[in-house]
């Protein structure tokens, strides 16, 4: 088979979808030696990638739009078995089959804050089979979008192996100003993260806990406006620390240092912040709601999102008894060793053997 992947989202290898197709072809390359595959890329850092049936492909145009370079990028290379978008979008014109990613499909299950339901609606006949990231995104995918089960194949997605071994670098606590314990987050500042829920319950810690441990926010959050009015509201801003966006090596080093992981998410289709923290060995409380507990397993505490006295009451517990967090840095290593992006390739390149031997649609 001839495959090719168009990889957009590579001009960002730190945040989300970036970081996924970076590590998916990188692991496909190890895996898979038999069939050809061309990455197409826009611009952005190159993945670490150095096998002859992996080439690397850079399409840019004067009119540097997503859209258009999605529409038009791969009707300049020559004809291909495969066409796999690894995130939602679709093309007007195949030339072979399409797969897609589906990660999730929040503007459907929360439209007051995400546009794009019809979006995702749009052009889904197109669509000759879809990835997505766990069996609960799969569920939902079939029931709101209409895409036959047999259709929609899971790839849970992977964890690497720096995240358990990295050496020890507390230098990186001095980069973000952080000299002391702290309560981790990892993620973007959508409203779907629920972070007012995890502000309310570290507010309501008591005076002692709140001056041990500080609460760290990685992401791309120094701007977003809800949770600095909140962190304001509740006077917080000495005891938080936004650290903005960081590369994955000082991520590493972040989750390593935590005593805890505190991910009270209202949605996601998969929460690879979750597998990281687990592969870091470190402690983690997170939601009981779509795949998240999938993910975690027996390894974590989970918690009902809208309540943040449950949430506090649990961040306390955890705290307070290190016999507890010994055994759950124990399950969580574990339950991360389940996971990795080789599994992961080998899954998505399974999908392209399938999608291949249908019918040309």
């Amino acid at each position: 088979m001839r495959i090719v992947i168009a990889a957009w989202h590579l001009r960002d290898f730190n945040v989300g979808i970036g970081r996924y197709c970076r590590n998916l072809i990188e692991a496909i390359a190890k895996v898979d030696q038999e069939n050809e595959y061309e990455i197409l890329m826009a611009e952005g850092g190159l993945p670490a990638v150095s096998v002859p049936n992996v080439r690397l492909t850079r399409i840019r145009f004067p009119l540097f739009r997503r859209r258009f370079w999605e529409q038009v990028s791969h009707l300049l290379i020559r004809p291909y078995d495969v066409l796999h978008f690894p995130y939602d979008s679709r093309v007007l014109l195949k030339r072979g089959k399409f797969v897609v990613t589906i990660h999730d499909v929040k503007p459907l299950l929360f439209p007051e804050v995400y546009l794009g339901s019809e979006r995702l609606r749009r052009g889904i006949d197109r669509i000759d089979r879809v990835i997505t990231d766990s069996q609960a995104s799969k569920q939902d995918i079939v029931r709101l979008l209409g895409i036959p089960e047999d259709k929609v194949d899971v790839a849970c997605l992977g964890v690497s192996e720096s995240f358990s071994t990295a050496k020890t670098d507390r230098s990186v606590l001095r980069k973000y100003s952080i000299n002391q314990d702290y309560i981790l987050y990892v993620g973007s500042g959508d409203p779907t993260k629920n972070l007012g829920c995890l502000l309310k319950a570290y507010n309501t810690l008591s005076a002692d806990l709140r001056a041990g441990y500080s609460l760290v926010m990685v992401g791309d959050l120094k701007k977003n406006a809800a949770l600095l009015k909140d962190i304001e509201a509740l006077k917080l801003s000495n005891r938080v620390t936004l650290t903005g966006r960081v590369d994955e090596q000082d991520l590493i080093q972040l989750y390593r240092h935590a005593a805890l992981f505190v991910y009270p998410s209202l949605y996601e289709g998969f929460g690879l912040p979750v597998l990281e923290a687990m592969a870091s060995g470190v402690p983690v409380i997170t939601s009981k709601v779509s795949s998240l507990s999938e993910v975690v397993g027996e390894a974590g505490v989970l918690i009902n999102p809208q309540n943040f006295d449950e949430l506090r009451d649990e961040i306390i517990r955890l705290l307070m008894d290190r016999a507890l967090q010994d055994r759950m840095r124990k399950n969580g290593l574990n339950r991360a060793r389940q996971f990795s992006w080789e599994k992961t390739a080998m899954q998505t390149v399974e999908s392209y053997r399938k999608v291949i031997t249908e019918r040309l649609s």
